[in-house]
């Protein structure tokens, strides 16, 4: 999920969430898709991220959050006005943003 960050003081011209979980052999979060395995054994539980996206598309991390309504509810303060939907639409890697 991503929008444009209503703040324009803010470094980020996006805010993105995203579900990630991470892996069990070296810690690392990767993002998990709608196509994902959900029961691999190699990753933990799944997660939210929320994300600022820079000028050049990078990622920055923000926080973490166990549902997808904490990481809403976390992005609505830091940007009152976000349009994130209050619901999570799951999607593939090849449709993911």
């Amino acid at each position: 999920m991503s929008t444009p960050n209503p703040v324009s003081e803010s470094p980020f011209r996006e805010l993105r969430i995203l579900t990630v979980r991470d892996s069990i052999e070296d810690g690392d979060p990767t993002p998990y898709f709608a196509d994902d395995e959900p029961f691999d054994e190699e990753f933990g539980t799944p997660y939210f991220g929320l994300f600022g996206v820079g000028g050049e598309g990078t990622l920055e991390h923000i926080a973490d959050r166990k549902t997808y309504s904490e990481a809403l509810s976390l992005a609505q303060n830091l940007a009152p006005g976000v349009a994130l939907p209050s619901a999570p639409t799951f999607v593939g890697p090849l449709h993911s943003k």
